[in-house]
């Protein structure tokens, strides 16, 4: 795995297998996409500034794998636009060929007290990076909760088997603010290992992954 400096999101990049998640009644909403140059294909995770992680970045087109659907919100002033000066400010990035070039970029928000009493696990996993909380809300919607501040590697690993996301990168606005922020993801089709530790020797927590994610 390597991970590299890429340019900055042009305002009319190709935005390929974009799924629009989930787009609840207040107004928060998480997508994937990944996002192809033409030679190569690239996760970009894009933050507009530090306090409105999730503000303006929509894309133009939302597609699933068996229909279009609508984009997380149509209004003008959360298109992306390009300043001039590249637009959004990378946050992480990287570029990774080893598992099939499928890789995936999660943008999140969601309310503490639903996941906090959410009990819909669709699939249990492990994760080990420092996250306090990560589950499926609904049929189609996964949630994070990151309290702290950086950088770190760590791994979804499904019960099922199949799969597991890798953790590239994260971004929380603050030490001590609990954040939904976007995370980078990259799908293994590799088998997973429940007792599996990161390099800062985090313990792995119970959380829960949609089982599409990994299959």
């Amino acid at each position: 795995m390597s991970l590299g400096s890429l340019p900055a999101l042009p305002a009319k990049a190709r935005l390929s297998t974009t799924v629009a998640l989930d787009e609840p009644e207040n107004g928060d909403f998480i997508f994937l996409s990944t996002v192809s140059d033409g030679t190569s294909t690239q996760t970009h995770d894009y933050l507009k500034n530090e306090h409105n992680p999730l503000e303006n970045f929509v894309p133009e087109q939302a597609k699933s794998s068996s229909k279009t659907v609508e984009t997380p919100s149509s209004r003008p002033e959360d298109k992306h636009t390009d300043n001039g000066n590249g637009g959004f400010r990378p946050v992480t990035q990287k570029v990774n060929h080893e598992f099939s070039n499928q890789q995936l970029q999660v943008c999140c928000k969601a309310n503490a007290s639903e996941v906090k009493n959410s009990h819909d696990y669709l699939d249990e996993a492990m994760v080990t990076s420092p996250i306090t909380r990560a589950i499926i809300r609904g049929d189609h919607t996964l949630v994070l909760e990151s309290l702290r501040q950086g950088e770190n590697a760590g791994t979804f690993c499904s019960k099922s088997g199949q799969g597991y996301l890798h953790i590239i990168s994260r971004h929380a606005r603050s030490d001590n603010e609990t954040a939904w922020v976007p995370m980078v993801y990259q799908l293994s089709n590799s088998g997973a290992d429940l007792n599996h530790r990161d390099k800062t020797g985090c313990t792995a927590a119970r959380v829960a992954i949609r089982r599409k994610l990994v299959q």
